[in-house]
């Protein structure tokens, strides 16, 4: 097998571990890999100066926070190119840090009957909204439809699921 794929190899054994676990130590990560910590802590660089690991987060209930889960579907007028929407929309954001807007927990451009979905973390739907009009102030006149859907139970982020679904499950049905 060339370098290179072994070490895009290695680098897919390490994002796994890191998926589950982004705090784990690299001296953690070599054993589980049969690596040694100086290539794992080489590779996690690598990958975050490639952009392939963008960073880490705590993954928080949102009812501990006093908050909720809401998702933002947005569809464009169809006289609107895409691509003018998502310039503008990067050119605005682009600038704006985490710190800034820790309420947007992520923001995707889709195929289907919307062009836009964020995901927000509010305490109510007039907070969600707000973060609608902060994210798309610039280009609201872009804007076709707009629905703002609220979480119930988030049932699974990324890899993990909720521990306390069962309780969740009892509070709402």
């Amino acid at each position: 097998m060339s370098k290179d794929k072994t070490e895009e190899k290695n680098m897919r054994k390490i994002v796994k571990i890191l998926q589950k676990d982004c705090l784990m130590q690299p001296s953690e990560i070599a054993k589980k890999t049969d690596l040694t910590r100086q290539t794992v802590y080489r590779l996690i660089k690598k990958m975050k100066e490639k952009n392939i690991i963008w960073g880490c987060r705590a993954i928080i209930d949102p009812e501990f926070l006093d908050k909720k889960i809401f998702f933002i579907l947005v569809k464009i007028k169809p006289d609107i190119p895409k691509h003018e929407s998502l310039i503008k929309y990067f050119n605005k954001n682009r600038e704006k840090s985490l710190k800034e807007l820790p309420e947007i927990l992520s923001t995707h451009l889709i195929n289907g009957h919307f062009d836009f979905i964020t995901i927000v973390m509010a305490e109510n739907i007039i907070e969600a909204r707000k973060s609608f009009h902060l994210i798309f102030q610039d280009f609201t006149y872009a804007v076709q439809e707009l629905y703002i859907e609220e979480s119930l139970i988030p049932i699974r982020v990324g890899s993990f699921a909720d521990p306390n679904i069962k309780e969740k499950i009892n509070k709402y049905y």
